[in-house]
């Protein structure tokens, strides 16, 4: 990776120029991690969600929006239905 390069960093490659996608991406990925799926405020969660974010933006720049919506709202759904059977409260036995 050329650390002179001019742009936006981004995972899988050097940087190319503008690119406004992760700038989408990582605050999409944050709030999803910790408001709606309310994992807990760690550094480690919190450098995940940075790394998706990031994956997130590579992904649209390779295959563009839809394609990466689609499975990012598949992946939300499955992830959400996950936690919540989880953290699911059962009442108390007597």
């Amino acid at each position: 990776m050329d650390l002179s390069a001019v742009g936006v960093p981004v995972v899988t490659g050097p940087a190319g120029g503008w690119n406004f996608w992760p700038l989408i991406g990582i605050p999409v990925a944050l709030f999803f991690t910790f408001h709606w799926l309310k994992l807990p405020r760690t550094i480690w969660v919190a450098i995940a969600a940075v790394l998706i974010g990031l994956l997130t933006a590579d992904a649209i720049g390779a295959w563009g929006v839809v394609p990466v919506a689609a499975v990012g709202a598949c992946a939300a759904t499955g992830s959400s239905i996950a936690l919540g059977r989880l953290r699911r409260g059962h009442p108390p036995t007597v």
